[in-house]
């Protein structure tokens, strides 16, 4: 039987004890699975944190290389993505195209994906990524010392939307992302974010459902330190290299405004001490001057006469001095020697006493044979004798030592005295040069003095004219400035008054249609419901119908008011069909020890019924209309649906529409701005030096780029990127050279001059003719050509014979080496250096070529 059946069924607490199991398992693989994903979302949190070190390897890539000109990369972006969260295959495609890059260049192409790859975000089709982000961190780099105001400017523009031609950012998560742009770490994160919600909170006790640019720049103005902290994140993420070069450029300037501030103080002081000193200056002037006349009219003589009398009474005087001078210096000459003989002949007396005594004393130890008792007595006398004699002998010398000491000093005064009385005379020597040569200097000053008044007197009437000339200038300056801002104003608001009227146009007619729209389906509606009521009344009409209309009636008599209470009391809609004029209330009274009553009301007739008071003929009607309102409501509902599938469908059509006239314009505005590159040259004003837009079809220069090149300005071509003709304010031409700021009076050597005015450097070459032109003299040319072609009824395009000639120092046609020395006309203008001009024309099929000249402009203008 057990065989029958198969195995016994497991018993509960095995049961119990498996599930529990299972129950264990699961929750730990779901642990594992959110652990994991918790790793993997930290693990790209902090790969997201270094994309700023990845910015930076690619932007000093990028910067490392030669610059090609290609539009910016927010306006690429703009142009070619309709979302902002975009593909990074195509984001990757964008950024090698704008930065100009070699896709095959593997470093290249790693930096790009590097970057993308820790910005990316994971969607359901695939990785995304949010291109204003990239857009904004790349600005960052190429402007990173703008102001927090003009940085958060710019990055608004790339993350908002316009809408309602309202031009802001319409969610807080963009706002967030754009403002926690510079964060390297989830600390500056809160910080920001925290600024951030005092923002949102103000915006929402406003009812503002957008953030625009002006509410967020006055909100930096009351928080100030809401731009700093931006300022700050920016600085940390700048390279070192830009902030090393930002300090070197702040002390420079700060030296530079330092020494600006100190030569402002001392022209200052300087023009308040002129302006004070300057009536007493010059009544000082006129007094020393009016008193210096007088004195070199009527004492020009005595002051002579006296001169010479002082003169030689001072050198008869002078002679005097030195003679006395000399006679003193040798009776002093004499007095040292007669001291110096004394002083000798005392020490040699002395030394020949002393000599004496020694042979004296010697004879008596050579008698030493004698008896001492002899000797003693005349030996003791002797010694007391040798004693008194030199203690006489000492006290003499000591005497004559004092006397000659006595002399000496008087002689060393007297001496010093002499030559004190000579020093004072040399003194007064010279005090009697010095004055001389004043006098002879005040006269030579008298003379600067004159000189210094009559051209101080032409220094003032050079700076009144100067003076007035810089303030006629200035006012001309003003007044042309000002004209060209007014028609820059005009052209604007015409250009703005002008997409006003044709947004209004295209808006008015999108109402009307709509309008109509909405009548016509407001009529279909009607004829429906019409429909729909009279199809419910001839179905009633049938005996199906009437046994229907039966039963209902009969159900709504038969149910109870208590029933009919209960049941509105739990659902307001019971018994109830939807914009149907039979509706079921209930009646509430004011004392709760009434139960509430249920009733019928007919909403147009406003007729009351109550339940407890129904008949059967009120039940029919009831009935009847709830009936035809149920098919009506069904009848409503299909035609809603409908309606929707039709307001779709219009909605698609619409934007089908739009995209395609959106694309449409894209791509003529594509082909003008190409068009635009071939006819309109940027060109730089030889009296402004500022950047000004010529057009070759019109002959027309205007100040201001075409309106359809929009963001694309920096495409158009320039006349030249290196030499340009400049003229000061004198009207003196000169030569300026854009890249090394280089400036010459005289043409570069090796640039070729237009054929014609002689004063352009050349851009446009003939083919067939090699006549070469600037741009005025190629338009002007070009113009001619289309005229005379108009007027022979031909259409051709004259540019197809000419090809365009950069601005540079032409190299040898023949060599390609050498830098060109000479240009031959005769031969199709080309240029050659001195070695292949002088082989090719040695030539005698060349030799009659005489249409050439030098391009050596600076040796042949020092020659001249």
């Amino acid at each position: 039987m057990s065989l029958m059946l198969g195995s016994p069924a497991p018993s509960p607490s095995k049961r119990r004890l498996r599930e529990l199991v299972e129950a264990a398992r699961v929750a730990t693989c779901s642990q594992d699975v959110d652990a994991r994903d918790e790793a993997k979302a930290q693990a790209r949190q902090d790969k997201y944190y270094t994309r700023w070190r990845h910015m930076r390897c690619l932007h000093a890539y990028y910067a490392s290389r030669p610059t090609p000109l290609l539009p910016a990369l927010h306006v690429a972006c703009f142009e070619a993505c309709v979302q902002a969260h975009v593909p990074l295959s195509l984001l990757e495609s964008i950024l090698v195209k704008c930065l100009g890059l070699d896709p095959r260049d593997k470093h290249a192409i790693h930096l790009v994906r590097a970057v993308l790859d820790v910005v990316a975000e994971t969607s359901a089709h695939g990785l995304v990524v949010d291109y204003r982000r990239v857009a904004a961190m790349w600005d960052t780099l190429e402007q990173p010392l703008l102001a927090p105001r003009d940085r958060l400017s710019r990055w608004f523009y790339i993350y908002a939307s316009t809408k309602n031609n309202v031009e802001a950012i319409h969610t807080s998560s963009d706002l967030s992302a754009m403002c926690t742009l510079a964060s390297s770490s989830p600390l500056e994160e809160a910080e920001v974010d925290h600024c951030l919600n005092e923002f949102f909170t103000e915006t929402r006790a406003k009812r503002c459902h957008a953030y625009t640019l002006a509410e967020l720049l006055a909100y930096m103005e009351s928080h100030p330190w809401f731009p700093k902290l931006l300022d700050r994140q920016v600085w940390h993420i700048l390279p070192d290299a830009i902030r090393l070069e930002y300090h070197r450029d702040k002390y420079g300037v700060s030296v530079l405004r330092v020494e600006q501030e100190r030569y402002a103080v001392r022209l200052q002081l300087a023009a308040r001490t002129w302006s004070l000193a300057s009536s007493r200056a010059h009544w000082h002037r006129w007094r020393e001057w009016t008193y210096l006349s007088r004195l070199k009219k009527r004492g020009e003589r005595h002051r002579q006469s006296v001169q010479c009398a002082r003169g030689l009474m001072g050198l008869r005087d002078h002679c005097h001095r030195r003679r006395w001078m000399h006679l003193r210096e040798a009776m002093a000459r004499t007095q040292y020697h007669k001291s110096l003989l004394a002083r000798v002949f005392l020490d040699w007396t002395f030394f020949h006493a002393a000599w004496r005594a020694l042979n004296a004393w010697a004879v008596v130890r050579a008698e030493r044979f004698r008896p001492p008792r002899l000797l003693r007595p005349p030996y003791t006398a002797w010694i007391q004798y040798t004693q008194l004699q030199f203690q006489l002998r000492r006290e003499r010398h000591e005497i004559c030592v004092a006397k000659a000491r006595a002399v000496r000093a008087q002689l060393l005064q007297t001496i010093v005295s002499a030559w004190v009385y000579y020093v004072v005379l040399q003194k007064r020597d010279r005090q009697a040069a010095a004055h001389q040569d004043a006098m002879v200097s005040a006269d030579i000053e008298y003379a600067r003095v004159e000189r210094e008044v009559a051209q101080m007197t032409i220094e003032d009437a050079i700076a009144r004219e100067v003076i007035a000339r810089d303030k006629q200038e200035m006012e001309r300056a003003r007044a042309a400035a000002f004209r060209a801002q007014t028609e820059q104003i005009k052209k604007m608001r015409k250009q703005r008054e002008l997409i006003e009227y044709r947004t209004a146009k295209k808006l008015e007619r999108q109402r009307r249609l709509d309008a109509t729209n909405d009548a016509a389906w407001a009529e279909i509606e009607a004829m429906a419901k019409a429909k729909a009521r009279e199809a419910a009344t001839k179905w009633l009409a049938t005996p199906e119908g009437k046994l229907k209309l039966l039963e209902s009636a009969t159900y709504i008599y038969e149910t109870g008011p208590s029933t009919v209470a209960a049941g509105l009391q739990a659902d307001p809609a019971y018994g109830n069909v939807p914009n149907c004029v039979w509706v079921c209330r209930l009646e509430v009274f004011r004392t709760k020890a009434q139960p509430p009553k249920a009733y019928y009301m007919h909403t147009e007739d406003l007729n009351k019924i109550l339940c407890a008071n129904l008949t059967l003929a009120d039940c029919d009607a009831i009935a009847r209309e709830q009936y035809i309102q149920t098919r009506v409501n069904e009848t409503m509902a299909q035609l809603a649906i409908r309606g929707a599938e039709e307001r779709l469908k219009v909605l698609r059509n619409r934007s089908a529409k739009t995209i395609q006239l959106l694309f449409r314009c894209r791509q003529a505005r594509k082909h003008m701005r190409g068009l635009m590159r071939a006819v309109v040259m940027r060109r730089i004003d030889p009296t402004t030096g500022a950047v000004v837009y010529y057009n070759t079809m019109s002959r027309t220069t205007s100040p201001s780029p075409p309106v359809l090149m929009g963001a694309a300005v920096a495409t158009l071509p320039m006349e030249s990127l290196n030499w340009v003709r400049r003229m000061n304010n004198r009207g003196e031409l000169f030569y300026f050279n854009q890249e090394t700021l280089e400036t010459s009076w005289t043409i570069p050597d090796g640039y070729v001059l237009c054929f014609k005015c002689k004063l352009n450097f050349v851009t446009q070459r003939h083919v067939a003719t090699g006549v070469r032109y600037c741009v005025s003299c190629f338009a002007e040319r070009i113009h001619i050509e289309r005229q005379e072609a108009k007027a022979q009824g031909e259409a051709i395009d004259p540019r197809k014979g000419w090809a365009k000639v950069v601005v540079q120092a032409a190299k040898c046609a023949v060599c390609k080496t050498s830098a060109a020395a000479v240009q031959c006309h005769d031969c199709l203008g080309d240029t050659t250096c001195l070695r292949c001009f002088t082989i090719l024309h040695a030539n005698p099929k060349l030799k009659h070529h005489t249409q050439h000249e030098s391009l050596l402009h600076t040796s042949n203008a020092s020659a001249s």
